[in-house]
Formats: structure tokens, sequence, C-alpha cells
């Protein structure tokens, strides 16, 4: 690439046919320090592997209290046997 420089005053001027050196050094600089996540890194892997275990395990809870409720019956039948009992008690606070 052919550039046009000017010295003047001692000093070096360069024009805009010549690309800076130094943004290619900071360009190279930055890309260095992004942390790579693509599909073959391994941590990337280990913490999919990890979200699948927690959902698992979400999934595991939320069977085991399904089938809890399924064995406990209608909720309205054990409210009418708590509400007779407690008024079949009688409260040794409340005056007779």
């Amino acid at each position: 690439m052919e550039s046009d420089s000017v010295e003047m005053d001692g000093q070096h001027l360069v024009s805009s046919l010549e690309e800076p050196k130094r943004e290619e050094s900071v360009a190279a600089e930055t890309s260095s320090f992004i942390p790579r996540t693509g599909p073959n890194n391994f941590l990337s892997k280990h913490r999919m592997v990890a979200a699948i275990t927690q959902l698992q395990n979400q999934i595991n809870f939320i069977q085991e209290e399904l089938d809890q409720l399924d064995t406990l019956g209608e909720s309205s039948i054990v409210c009418e046997e708590l509400l007779s009992s407690v008024e079949s008690i009688p409260d040794p606070l409340l005056p007779s």
C-alpha cells in the first residue's frame, strides 16, 4: 500500500491512506478478554448440564407434590371435618 507522508517541523504526518496500527492492537487485546461461551467450551457445557439438572429436580419435586395432592382427597371434605371438630369442642376462654 502506498502511503503519503509529509515531514513537517520534525514530525512525521501520515495521510489517511495508511491504516493506524494502534486500533489493530486494541481490537486484538479486547477480543482476548471476551469470554468464550461457544458450543465447544467446557464451561458452557457444564452450566447447561447444571441448569438441566436443576430443572429435573424441580420437576421431580412438583411431581411429588402432585402425587400427594391426589392422595389427600377433596379439600371441601377436609374443611367440613375440621369445622365440625372445632365446633364440637368448647373454647375454655369464651364465657358459656
